[in-house]
């Protein structure tokens, strides 16, 4: 290859191995359009990766606490609670949206007012079958998750869930408006307190059994031995006969 000049450099500084020649400048352009396209590629499996390998509820990042409503009541403070489905065998993306892109799970740089929204708040993570809450909380989360905001009183102030995941400002609009509304909220629920929440009991289960036959006992009859079922009837009575003697008697 002819040796080029001082402002010219050949393309297989690339690696692109055509042999064309160009300026320092053109040659360095590529360089960087290839460093870029192999960066995203990169950028885009590790999103993929990420999104492949992410588990809901796996998370301890805010020492999620299991508690039921009762106990919510009893902190008295403004809660986050968490609600998702276990039971999912494909990705959560419902429950990925909550964790990484609203509360920023894993993030380097997570959403600060988020992160602020929340710092004072009782954080609660439940299953979608958890029996400690009403059927209206827990049902959300099926299928996916749900996020509610909450008074120390168990006021929801905010929920989303699948299909109605809301945006970063709606959460923190609900947050600013559970902490600000909590004292009041608490004050009224000490001065008429709500009844026990009871834990739902599942149904039993009642298995649907066969009738059972009522065994009759098995009797054997022997013919003659008046078992066989027929009637007995009573042998004539054989009358006595005088027992005569061979003397005949004079007259």
């Amino acid at each position: 290859m002819a040796r080029l000049k001082s402002d010219e450099y050949s393309n297989y500084c690339v690696g692109t191995g055509i042999k064309i020649k160009a300026n320092r400048g053109a040659c360095f352009m590529r360089a960087w359009i290839a460093i870029a396209v192999v960066g995203i590629c990169i950028a885009a499996q590790g999103s993929a990766w990420a999104v492949a390998s992410f588990v809901a509820g796996a998370d301890e990042t805010f020492g999620w606490e299991r508690a039921d409503i009762n106990m919510v009541r009893s902190r008295k403070k403004p809660t986050l609670v968490y609600v998702y489905d276990s039971t999912l065998k494909q990705v959560n993306h419902t429950g990925q949206y909550f964790e990484v892109t609203l509360l920023g799970v894993g993030q380097t740089t997570p959403n600060a007012k988020v992160r602020e929204a929340i710092s004072g708040f009782y954080k609660v993570r439940i299953r979608a079958d958890e029996k400690g809450w009403p059927d209206e909380i827990v049902n959300k989360g099926k299928d996916g998750a749900a996020l509610y905001v909450m008074t120390g009183d168990g006021t929801v102030v905010g929920a989303w869930w699948k299909g109605n995941q809301g945006s970063a400002n709606d959460f923190i609009n609900a947050c600013k408006t559970a902490t600000a509304a909590n004292d009041t909220a608490v004050a009224r629920m000490e001065k008429n307190p709500p009844p026990k929440f009871e834990h739902r009991k599942e149904p039993e289960k009642t298995e649907d059994k066969a009738p059972v036959e009522e065994k009759k006992p098995v009797t054997t009859t022997i013919p003659g031995l008046g078992n066989d079922g027929e009637k007995k009837t009573d042998a004539p009575k054989k009358t006595e006969e005088k027992k005569t003697t061979g003397k005949v008697e004079d007259e």
